[in-house]
């Protein structure tokens, strides 16, 4: 801050002649107001308010600056600008004000000061370094850098000239020209610590790990009490690899900036990637009780919440961090891997697309898209996704660290992707060749059919048949089920055809409907000679027991399973009452979300994959579209592979039911290359069953 230097001189001589009554050092004090406000702000006071020189601006000027040092910035504003509007060519009291504005961020008024300033004052450097400064405040790169030009050119040793240079070259992603100015201003002063720190910055986003951890020693050994430093070693030792020094680093920077955001959010970075979840979520929780608005320490957090699987929670913080900073690409990265984990595919992929709308370099939207996409089962499009974020460059992304990690993903992702659709191609030819391996003995099984159908059956008096068929497909709690709905009206269609005298077909009902619609149908079988019930949906065993799953179920313990589920036991009561044949077919052995996520109240209760095997009495057929113990598919046509080819079979005339099931069991193994095999369990009595007799 700078007033006229003759003033205390010439105000001197003025107030001799005029006889004031003004002390005789008011005018030195004033001058010197800066440098002891308490002293020289009275001192100019009584000089203004005396009026006895024209040229009143430089106490006014001086005032300015004394309130400026006791941070008293509205005041030193308005001393400024009555200096300026006593002497309109005060290019001090331009500068100065411009200065202060600045200090609060008015970054729009602090150009237009500086701006008159330098019209004023053409070769100020100090005019062209702040309004440089203000500019690269606004983001405006371009302009700051040639500021900063004019700035070094007047004064070729302008050490924070060459610093916010660097600053600037950075925001602009140039890190080769930003290194040249943090070296430039080592040169002019080798022993400041601050361009070690920053030129240690751009190493760690060119990913030269080794030399900013040089540059960070450097700056600590120049200044052992600057956290930041600390807390930068600590970020590259981290990205290098070595956590345990990186927290050691990380500790030390908050032990000395405890009130700190950076040093605790940077010291959960590093407690993240040990995966010591609950100490980082307690770094991030502190920093938001400093700065509650901490957009980064939200979004982290989020991270941290998503890993260890608490997604509502997470879904909360990245929230809240995109009300903050709603343009952040890397925030709505966060929010489209929480969507993807929730299964929530097509919200997760729009999400990434928003990320790119907000970053065209931003890596981890494409790596995280590809993710989705693999997910979702778009390979061709996932592939093209890991693809794009490979050849993007890191540096170009607003957070240069997080690319790196993005493609290093992408590229692990590509690969296996790749080595998972030659392994699929080399599957499907080695599919192919054992289907033609087992033509013949598909069309030896057809002979085997026609031999079956052209036989001439004794004479059976099959009596009234009645049937029940169940398809839960819409599951409120876990991820619906594409076919049981499809399928179940399949069978019941081909019920109808084979001659049932009365089909019941209901789709997706809850525990108290399959309750209810079982009861009714045991009545019904009580008056028939054949009685069916047919199933498709989700199926769980239990401690040697079978439940088949109502759509409303919940089960997020095991002791929900008997209220929640219908035990197999039921069905078969309500077709125990049929005179010759009772049977219950089930397409409800396939891979169950409800045991994945099932909390064990009792360590020895077991629940199975599959359904577990069963013994039921004689005249009674129990079908699994798998065996015990295994999985069933759902297949990717129109119907389950167990149903496809039970609808071929049922309507083969004369076919009797335990050649049947044998011929449905072979069709399905080969369907699934060998990998279901549906099993029938029960006995018959000494007569034969046909469903269809002709």
């Amino acid at each position: 801050m700078r007033g006229l230097k003759t003033f205390g001189i010439v105000l001197s001589i003025l107030l001799a002649l005029a006889g004031s009554a003004l002390a005789a050092d008011d005018p030195q004090l004033c001058d010197n107001a800066a440098k002891d406000p308490d002293i020289g702000i009275p001192a100019c006071t009584r000089i203004i308010s005396a009026r006895q020189i024209p040229n009143l601006e430089a106490a006014y000027n001086n005032r300015g600056n004394a309130w400026f040092h006791k941070g008293l910035y509205s005041s030193a504003i308005d001393d400024y600008t009555a200096a300026i509007e006593r002497n309109p060519a005060f290019v001090d009291a331009f500068r100065n004000r411009g200065f202060v504005l600045l200090r609060q961020d008015e970054f729009d008024r602090a150009v237009a000061d500086l701006t008159q300033a330098i019209a004023l004052d053409p070769k100020s450097s100090f005019a062209f370094y702040l309004r440089g400064f203000a500019l690269f405040r606004k983001g405006e790169f371009e302009g700051a850098i040639k500021d900063f030009d004019r700035a070094i050119a007047l004064k070729r040793d302008y050490y924070a000239a060459h610093i916010h240079r660097g600053d600037a070259w950075y925001g602009k992603r140039e890190f080769d020209r930003a290194i040249r100015d943090f070296d430039a201003a080592i040169k002019i002063d080798a022993k400041n610590p601050i361009a070690y720190s920053e030129r240690a910055q751009i190493y760690i986003d060119k990913g030269d790990y080794d030399r900013a951890i040089q540059n960070y020693n450097k700056s600590i050994e120049l200044d052992a009490k600057d956290w930041r430093a600390y807390s930068g070693r600590g970020e590259a030792l981290r990205l290098k690899g070595d956590l345990d020094a990186s927290l050691a680093s990380h500790n030390k920077a908050v032990e000395l900036g405890p009130q700190n955001t950076a040093a605790l959010i940077n010291r959960a970075i590093a407690l993240k990637d040990k995966k010591r979840y609950a100490d980082a979520i307690s770094d991030y929780t502190e920093a938001l009780l400093i700065s509650p608005k901490e957009s980064r320490a939200l979004s982290d957090r989020a991270e941290v919440l998503r890993l260890d699987g608490d997604l509502s929670r997470a879904l909360g913080d990245i929230d809240k961090a995109i009300e903050l900073f709603p343009n952040s690409a890397m925030n709505h990265c966060r929010r489209a891997d929480i969507y993807r984990d929730r299964g929530e595919i097509d919200r997760a992929i729009g999400e990434f697309g928003t990320a790119m709308r907000a970053s065209a370099h931003a890596v981890c939207a494409f790596a995280g898209r590809g993710m989705a996409y693999e997910q979702g089962g778009q390979h061709d499009k996932a592939r093209a996704d890991f693809e794009k974020a490979l050849k993007m460059p890191p540096e170009k992304d607003p957070d240069p660290s997080m690319a790196r990690e993005a493609r290093a993903l992408a590229k692990t992702q590509l690969t296996v992707l790749t080595d998972r659709l030659q392994a699929e191609a080399a599957k499907r030819k080695e599919e192919q060749q054992e289907k033609e391996r087992q033509a013949a003995a598909e069309r030896e099984q057809a002979k085997q059919l026609q031999s079956v159908a052209t036989l001439a059956p004794p004479k059976i008096n099959q009596g009234r048949r009645v049937a029940l068929i169940i398809g839960n497909s819409a599951y409120q709690n876990v991820p619906q089920l594409t076919n049981p709905v499809r399928d179940a009206e399949a069978i019941g269609e081909a019920f109808r055809q084979v001659g049932f005298d009365h089909v019941t077909v209901e789709d997706n009902l809850t525990r108290s409907q399959m309750v209810r619609v079982l009861r009714k149908f045991r009545d019904e079988a009580d008056q028939a000679n054949w009685g069916v019930v047919y199933f498709a949906g989700h199926g769980i065993g239990m401690n040697g027991t079978n439940y088949l799953i109502p759509v409303d179920a919940r089960m997020e313990s095991d002791r929900d399973v008997e209220d929640e589920a219908v035990p197999l036991d039921r069905m078969l009561a309500a077709t125990e009452g049929a005179k010759k044949l009772r049977m219950v077919i089930l397409d409800a052995c396939r891979d169950n979300p409800f045991a994945n996520k099932m909390r064990r109240s009792v360590a020895s209760r077991s629940v199975t994959r599959g359904l577990t095997a069963i013994e039921p009495d004689v005249g009674t057929l129990v079908a699994y579209a798998a065996r015990d113990g295994q999985t069933a598919l759902d297949g990717d046509g129109a119907h389950s592979p167990f149903v496809s080819s039970l609808l071929k079979h049922l309507v083969i005339p004369n076919l009797e039911i335990g050649m049947l099931f044998r011929l449905v069991r072979d069709d399905v193994r080969l369907m699934t290359n060998r990998q279901q095999e549906p099993f029938v369990y029960g006995s018959l009595p000494g007569e034969n069953f046909y469903f269809l007799l002709k």
